[in-house]
């Protein structure tokens, strides 16, 4: 779409002097089409376009930090059930007094792109991105329908990019939701928090750990060749932050038809006592399971 700048109409021109005066300036709509200015129309009369056709939400408003805002939506044809020449394209606002005004508007004339229904092979969706100059001590706002907006990649990383240190830095901790609003630092152990994958470590092997989400561990490993009736002490791949909760033994090996058990006759966040009893004082090897948080 070929858009030389935008032409602020009669309306908008009344609007943005109440703006400088104080009121807020509420962008509402995006609007589309393909008319063509009749002979000896100008710009700045038109209250709405020629020929409209598409209405764009709009999904943000940002300052530009240099005197002008930039109003973005998605354009689309999905659900488009006629193509059309996108020649004209008009930024709508609400005036404190007149209700909603045509802002401002651009005709691209025969320098204009073709926008096919949807449903077909082509399927279209771009950024719209039209930036306005007001003063930097104005308020903007604008309506946007969380019902009917999708956010754009580009929008989409953009926030990403305020909040997160996507180039460089670091983030430690998990982000706390409350209904859809960020509120805070949290550990994954409450209904409602968010979480990152980072916090639930691990290690792969004959022996090593898993953290899970609530803060619980799970930790499994060898106690290596156990002499009958001997005490000896298993150590954990890593101590639990608190505590371990449980130790699960199971024999390595055949043994055929001998009686064994593992006694564990101490426990302690970085490792197990524990002692081997066969009926026929044979040595064995156990696996084991334990978890705790």
């Amino acid at each position: 779409m070929a858009f030389n700048g935008m032409t602020m109409t009669t309306k908008g021109v009344t609007l943005q002097t109440k703006v400088q005066a104080g009121a807020t300036l509420a962008f509402t709509k995006i609007k589309l089409g393909d008319g063509t200015l009749p002979v000896g129309g100008t710009l700045e009369a038109l209250t709405d376009l020629v020929s409209p056709k598409l209405v764009v939400n709009i999904e943000s408003v940002t300052s530009l930090e240099d005197g002008t805002w930039r109003v973005r939506g998605t354009l689309t044809n999905t659900g488009l059930v006629t193509g059309f020449f996108v020649r004209e394209v008009g930024l709508f606002g609400t005036d404190p007094d007149d209700g909603e005004v045509l802002y401002s508007v651009a005709n691209a004339g025969s320098q204009c792109d073709y926008l096919p229904a949807g449903g077909g092979a082509v399927v279209v969706e771009q950024v719209v991105d039209i930036v306005v100059a007001i003063s930097s001590s104005a308020t903007v706002t604008a309506t946007i329908n969380e019902a009917a907006v999708f956010v754009s990649l580009a929008t989409m990383l953009e926030m990403l990019g305020l909040y997160l240190p996507l180039a460089g830095g670091t983030m430690s901790g998990a982000i706390a939701m409350d209904s859809n609003k960020v509120t805070g630092l949290a550990d994954g152990t409450t209904i409602g928090d968010a979480v990152h994958f980072g916090q639930f470590a691990n290690t792969a092997g004959a022996s090593g750990y898993q953290k899970l989400p609530g803060g619980k561990i799970l930790q499994w490993g060898t106690t290596g060749s156990l002499t009958h009736n001997t005490p000896a002490t298993v150590t954990f791949p890593m101590a639990f932050p608190t505590a371990c909760r449980g130790f699960f033994p199971c024999i390595n090996g055949d043994i055929g038809t001998t009686a064994t058990s593992l006694q564990v006759t101490a426990l302690s966040a970085s490792q197990a006592t524990v002692k081997h009893i066969a009926d026929t004082s044979a040595s064995a090897n156990y696996f084991y399971l334990a978890i705790g948080e």
